[in-house]
């Protein structure tokens, strides 16, 4: 799996299971940290560390706005674009943001549930039942 040179990006350990905040991820989870703010400056960036977390047997990646403050729409269409290459590779991606503006933002420009939305990385890693 390729490791960014990007600070904010989290990976599982090779043949492991990811621990987030003392969380056990189930394996075929990965978890990308992504800044605080994204706008036209690093979309393009957001968008290539999504997406190179889609390797071999990966089956969710989660986008972790957990610090998130601010996503202009250079933003938000390279997090639609990164949702449409995880499913093309049969993969889902997830986006962990907490309750406040930005995640009113995200719920307003995807309403019909493209950019699927949890309130903590706990919740966006957790097997759907």
């Amino acid at each position: 799996m390729i490791r960014p040179a990007w600070p904010w990006a989290s990976w599982p350990p090779t043949g492991g299971h990811l621990t987030v905040n003392g969380y056990r991820a189930p394996a075929g989870t990965t978890v990308v940290a992504l800044p605080a703010e994204i706008d036209i400056a690093n979309a393009d960036r957001v968008h290539d560390l999504l997406c190179a977390a889609l390797g071999p047997g990966v089956d969710v990646v989660v986008g972790d706005l957990t610090s998130g403050t601010f996503c202009d729409v250079s933003g938000v269409r390279a997090l639609l674009r990164a949702r449409n290459q995880a499913v093309a590779a049969g993969a889902e991606l997830r986006l962990a943001v907490p309750p406040g503006r930005l995640r009113k933002l995200l719920n307003l420009i995807s309403p019909d549930g493209q950019l699927r939305i949890y309130p903590s990385v706990r919740r966006a890693a957790a097997p759907v039942s």
